[in-house]
């Protein structure tokens, strides 16, 4: 069993195998422990009761189905499966991209997401609180010797990022920065726009996420491909 740090300002991080017997040092997963009673009071007294806030004003974004209720992996997956079948089945002309952020919780501005919570109208003293806790938690290592007496922290020289994973805070701090990232691109940029056969229906869609994971797409309103002959357009369009 793990040990669990003892003091509120204390952390241990460990790494675990993301793949079984795979100990290169980027396919090791970090976690940070927190003590339990105040890893559980941040996430009733914030992510609980911030996360509907943000869906009733409506700046959870919709391609996000990571860290939201009632949304799924498979939502995001479905959906990305089917952009692939309808541009493979109508030659449409498209483009996809995947982003992967790695480390996402560990690379948080703490300032931007002070300011953030702030702007949903969290008090002065909860976010003060927030910010000495992550400003004075000292972190310790653990391997299968245990736990390094020596620690490290935040500092000037060496700053720290994000709550870390393992943090009841960290997926609604990431859906957060993720709004903020959606809100940056503009309306008039390129969409993946898909038409029913009868024409009647049309679909725009920038892409889908789940937490760090996600794709944009884009399609170009020329249904065939650039290489066609104008007799083999003619014999597809009749």
């Amino acid at each position: 069993m793990l040990a669990s740090p003892q003091k509120d300002g204390e952390i241990v991080d460990l790494m675990l195998e993301k793949q079984p017997n795979n100990c290169q040092i980027h396919r090791l997963q970090i976690l940070a422990l927190m003590e339990s009673d105040l890893n559980q009071a941040i996430r009733m007294l914030l992510a609980h009761q911030l996360t509907p806030h943000m869906e009733a004003i409506g700046i959870a974004p919709s391609m996000q189905h990571g860290s939201r209720d009632g949304c799924q992996c498979m939502t995001a997956i479905l959906n990305k499966q089917l952009m692939h079948d309808i541009v493979r089945q109508t030659k449409t002309i498209a483009a996809f991209i995947e982003n992967d952020e790695i480390g996402c919780y560990d690379r948080m501005v703490s300032s931007l997401l002070l300011l953030e919570l702030k702007h949903l109208g969290v008090s002065d003293n909860i976010i003060l609180a927030l910010a000495l806790i992550w400003d004075g938690a000292q972190h310790h290592i653990k391997t299968k010797y245990g736990i390094s007496d020596t620690s490290y922290a935040n500092s000037l020289q060496t700053p720290l990022f994000g709550p870390g994973q393992g943090s009841t805070l960290g997926p609604f701090l990431w859906l957060i920065l993720f709004s903020l990232i959606v809100l940056s691109i503009s309306p008039g940029s390129p969409k993946a726009t898909f038409t029913s056969t009868t024409g009647q229906h049309t679909v725009s869609d920038i892409g889908e996420a789940f937490i760090d994971d996600s794709f944009l797409a884009v399609t170009n309103p020329i249904s065939m491909p650039l290489n066609l002959s104008s007799k083999a357009q003619k014999e597809q369009s009749e």
